[in-house]
């Protein structure tokens, strides 16, 4: 077996388990449906939606994960783009191009600068009064005392949050999605547990065949995309999403973001430029976002830090379905998520502000 000693603790990658505390959080609701993925969230509200009404065409985000795209393309759903640009290095909505809107999709970025989101929803809900409005609040599920009042559905995948093997939430909907589905994705479920098994033995001994455990994982996200259409979530997945200890995640989360904030002129020294210069205390951040000049230096970048055990993700590919333009494919290129989350903590980012200045 090629074992391999490491060297450093490593930052970002896959989470291999959930924080969890003996009170339940406010998350998770009666009201709540559960399913097996965001996408397969996404899936029956889009079927519900259909049962009531002709659904011709759909206004995506211009920046926005191909999986979202999917579901709508699944169901012979024209889908169109609204222009998300970078104005002063954040990301804008523009929604000068919509018509004829049967369903309008809507999300947060980064958990940071919500508001943005809710003034557009309520724009568009003036605009075109007749349309569904999706609010997809993966990036912001943490964030306290959201508002719904501007859209007609939301929903979540819980994955991007914490070592969750699987799950997507619908936190508002009308009476028309059906409240469980029984069936489970066995052959995904078994995979990625015992990849998480592998890599939190890893992480505890510090020896172990990296490489095993993150193909194992490569397989299993395969596996989803393959087949995530009418599953639910796992027992054990509902379970700790019930008493998921968000108030330690939510803290981790902002203390570490505030950390990288503060020294914000470490990162443009370098030509780095964090996106975001405030969060209100009501937010909670999935990353802490950069831009850089070009995809190149992008990726140099990230490179460097893979160098150095630090596991950065891009939001997100681009991919064939988006039909992009010189305006919308800039946050694409330029855009990296510098990891915060809450198994890390103050030493580790200062390592990171440390890799920074070493650039």
């Amino acid at each position: 077996m090629n074992l391999l000693k490491k060297q450093f603790k490593e930052i970002g990658s896959s989470f291999s388990f959930v924080e969890t505390c003996d009170k339940g959080n406010t998350l998770h609701r009666k009201t709540n449906r559960y399913t097996f993925s965001g996408r397969t969230s996404l899936i029956q509200i889009i079927d519900a939606i259909l049962k009531g009404r002709v659904v011709k065409k759909a206004w995506l985000p211009s920046y926005c994960c191909e999986s979202m795209v999917i579901p709508f393309l699944s169901r012979g759903i024209e889908v169109e783009y609204y222009n998300v640009i970078l104005k002063n290095r954040k990301p804008e909505f523009d929604g000068s191009l919509i018509e004829t809107p049967d369903i309008i999709y809507t999300m947060n970025y980064f958990g940071v600068d919500l508001q943005r989101t809710l003034d557009f929803e309520k724009y568009l809900r003036k605009k075109f009064p007749d349309a569904v409005i999706i609010r997809d609040i993966t990036h912001s599920m943490l964030a306290a005392g959201q508002c719904f009042d501007s859209c007609d559905y939301a929903f979540a995948s819980i994955r991007k949050w914490s070592g969750f093997s699987d799950g997507g939430v619908i936190v508002k909907c009308k009476d028309d999605i059906e409240y469980s589905i029984e069936r489970y994705n066995c052959s995904y479920g078994e995979l990625i547990d015992a990849a998480k098994a592998k890599k939190t033995e890893y992480l505890k001994t510090g020896i172990g065949n990296k490489r095993e455990f993150l193909d194992m994982f490569a397989r299993a996200e395969e596996l989803l995309d393959e087949d995530f259409e009418g599953y639910s979530i796992s027992s054990r997945s509902k379970n700790e999403f019930e008493y998921f200890d968000t108030e330690k995640v939510a803290f981790k989360r902002k203390e570490n973001f505030r950390i990288l904030m503060e020294n914000s002129e470490i990162f443009q020294r370098k030509g780095i430029y964090p996106i975001f210069d405030k969060i209100d205390d009501k937010e909670v951040p999935l990353a802490f976002p950069v831009l850089l000049d070009s995809s190149e230096e992008r990726d140099r970048f990230r490179r460097y830090l893979i160098e150095n055990e630090v596991f950065c993700p891009v939001h997100w590919p681009k991919n064939e379905v988006h039909r992009l333009n010189d305006a919308t494919e800039e946050i694409y290129d330029k855009e990296l998520s510098i990891v915060c989350d809450q198994r890390y903590g103050a030493t580790d980012m200062k390592r990171l502000l440390k890799l920074v200045e070493e650039y």
